[in-house]
């Protein structure tokens, strides 16, 4: 009998062993694959920590700063960065189309983030200053608005919470697409955007003008990029809908040789959109979303508020 107490002792014992050693080493692969928020890489740069001085160029940068709340560690912004209305208290540095680099080099940020490259001699002159200069594009697409709400996200929250961060603060504009969208009945028209009058600027598929409106109704500008397209093309595609980008309207188009001719002008399916609809890359995208949905489906959404950016076929 002890020798059978003895042989379950021994037992009981080396399995309370293997679980220990189980434990401590399932506790030390999860501290050695832990991983950590930096060192952090956002496009061509890597920060080993959180910011703590920027300096933005872009507006629509200096925007997403607020929505995401990281706006104390901006420390100057340009005279173009007029929103949200808070922003009034951060200094400006100048013009952003043409920035002082060495008043910027003055103010010693961390971070320089643009929208637009820089020329070279102020990229060296940043460089010699150890100053890292980011480029974040400008969207082509709503894809490409979400990579760069992360790329903001992850420079403060870090390579791990920063994408967490960034769906949080994304939703605001995804889920507003999806209300819209679902309420468009299917099929959708197809349509071109006109930018101006000299034969062939048009919003190509590959634009953030083309993904907005796109919302709506199927662009026919698909065969060729950049802002370029072949009017005998598309009129061949023969769109439903013909957008314009103000200061034109309906009667420029039924003067015009190269566009009267088309179903949407005779029909008068035309609207004149203001460009500024398109140039917003921030929450604020929704508002443009609401003012083209309430001009193409005013019997599906509210036509109470629709806002002076649009306007459905002329002049007058």
């Amino acid at each position: 009998m002890n020798r059978m107490r003895t042989k379950a002792f021994l037992l009981a014992l080396t399995l309370l062993l293997m679980l220990g050693l189980s434990g401590c080493d399932a506790s030390n692969d999860d501290i050695n694959i832990a991983p950590e928020n930096y060192p952090a890489t956002v496009n061509n740069i890597t920060v080993t920590q959180k910011p703590a001085a920027v300096i933005s160029l872009s507006p629509n940068i200096t925007e997403l700063f607020f929505e995401f709340g990281y706006q104390k560690a901006l420390i100057a912004r340009t005279d173009d960065c007029k929103y949200p209305e808070a922003v009034s208290d951060i200094p400006s540095i100048g013009s952003g189309a043409n920035p002082d680099i060495k008043k910027i080099i003055e103010q010693n940020p961390e971070l320089l983030i643009t929208q637009s490259p820089l020329a070279k001699k102020d990229v060296d002159l940043l460089s010699e200053a150890k100053i890292q200069l980011l480029v974040i594009p400008m969207a082509k697409s709503f894809d490409e608005l979400f990579k760069n709400y992360t790329s903001i996200a992850t420079l403060f929250d870090g390579m791990i919470d920063g994408p967490k961060t960034s769906q949080k603060v994304y939703s605001v504009i995804k889920n507003h697409v999806d209300e819209v969208t679902a309420k468009i009945k299917l099929p959708k028209s197809t349509f071109m955007y006109t930018i101006a009058l000299d034969g062939g600027t048009i919003a190509t598929h590959d634009t953030f003008e083309s993904a907005v409106l796109s919302l709506f109704g199927d662009n026919v500008a698909t065969d060729t990029e950049n802002y370029s397209a072949d009017l005998k093309d598309l009129k061949s595609k023969d769109p439903d809908i013909i957008f314009l980008t103000k200061p034109y309207y309906k009667e420029h188009l039924q003067k015009n040789k190269q566009y009267k001719d088309f179903s949407a002008v005779k029909k008068s399916n035309v609207y004149s959109l203001d460009a500024s609809l398109f140039e917003v890359q921030s929450s604020r995208i929704n508002d443009s979303i609401d003012s083209i949905a309430k001009l193409l489906f005013p019997d599906m959404f509210d036509t109470d508020e629709v806002t002076s950016s649009v306007n459905p076929t002329s002049s007058n």
